[in-house]
């Protein structure tokens, strides 16, 4: 592992990953003046980037990603700031507590997990309030993901998932036509899935959506089949010790 190593969260004794060579802590670093100058409007806590979280790179079985730090749950304009991503190992499980359940569902725990955000920037606006700007944001973040995902497994056999569509439709614009429902509660299964699975998509590796949205808890009786697929591509890419 050429940039990743491990540390420890010394106030709750959490081991997490920092990707010290593509964590930025300016946006000078990564060139927003210089490639896209009228994003930095849109910046926020610019000093600041949660490091990605992972107890041990070798048993990492999925990653999970989010789309961008920022919350507003509680300021109201100002964003909340976290250490790691979703606030992971920080003792606030709300911003992580229904991917957790989620993941639970299909045998996942904690231990099991890399994840990260393809935007690592705090941003001053909610995500589906500002989507074009957010997609600026996510296609100047998308090599580093690329580069970090593959240090971690270069087989590129270990899926993705995707915490929201927005996430979803910018990784894999094949999929674009298909609506989260449509995914989740597909007759034919078989098109729809036979896609998710497949590497053709801007990560080359399977991303599955895994929303975070109360409306899509696994633990639903209608999502059963879905839940039952997401067991199969676990176990169908799951890597060699």
């Amino acid at each position: 592992m050429n940039f990743l190593s491990i540390v420890s969260d010394r106030k709750n004794n959490v081991p997490y990953i920092t990707s010290k060579n593509l964590i930025m802590n300016s946006p000078d670093l990564l060139g927003f003046e210089s490639l896209c100058p009228e994003l930095t409007h849109f910046l926020s806590n610019v000093e600041w980037i949660p490091t990605p979280f992972c107890f041990n790179l070798n048993k990492v079985n999925v990653f999970v990603l989010g789309s961008d730090p920022s919350n507003f749950s509680e300021s109201g304009d100002a964003t909340n700031i976290l250490s790691t991503v979703f606030g992971l190992g920080e003792g606030d499980a709300r911003y992580f507590s229904g991917i957790l359940a989620n993941l639970r569902e299909i045998g996942l725990s904690l231990e099991d997990i890399y994840v990260q955000n393809l935007v690592r920037n705090y941003l001053n606006f909610e995500t589906s309030k500002n989507h074009p700007v957010w997609l600026k944001f996510a296609n100047l973040w998308l090599p580093f993901l690329k580069e970090e995902l593959n240090a971690v497994d270069n087989s590129k056999k270990i899926p993705v998932l995707v915490t929201a569509e927005v996430i979803f439709r910018f990784l894999n614009p094949a999929m674009e036509k298909y609506k989260a429902r449509e995914i989740y509660n597909s007759e034919d299964q078989s098109i729809v899935r036979k896609m998710l699975v497949s590497k053709d998509n801007k990560l080359g590796r399977p991303v599955i959506p895994f929303y975070r949205h109360l409306n899509y808890r696994l633990a639903k009786v209608e999502f059963s089949a879905y839940r039952e697929f997401l067991k199969s591509v676990l176990v169908a890419n799951k890597r060699s010790k």
